[in-house]
């Protein structure tokens, strides 16, 4: 690693095109593209391919996961089915984001670009 090693993150709306970019940008300056976490991946099961979301239909409603779904069908869920749940949402986007940040990290750390 030295003054020539760098992160670069892009911000934006959704749908805006920060995937697109990032990649045209990585590509012309020879940088490594990481693409956004998938929040999805914080409700895996270990190796098996299983995710608490295929155990949701098993559990009450206000038990089930507030995915960003629930967000758009029901942004504010009676107490009864869950109510509150949107800053748990906002929260798994944070840890979504900051593994994929830690595996950018991982990645400038161990090669220096």
């Amino acid at each position: 690693m030295d003054e020539n090693s760098r992160v670069i993150i892009i911000d934006g709306p959704v749908a805006s095109g920060k995937n697109e970019f990032a990649q045209k940008l990585a590509k012309q300056l020879d940088f490594k593209y990481i693409p956004q976490g998938d929040v999805k991946n914080l409700w895996k099961c270990g190796d098996s391919g299983l995710t608490f979301q295929d155990l949701d239909a098993l559990l009450p409603p206000k038990h089930r996961i507030y995915d960003l779904e629930s967000f758009y069908s029901d942004p504010k869920p009676k107490v009864a089915e869950g109510g509150g749940r949107a800053g748990m949402l906002q929260v798994n986007y944070f840890k979504s984001r900051l593994y994929t940040y830690n595996d950018a990290m991982l990645h400038l750390l161990s090669t220096g670009k």
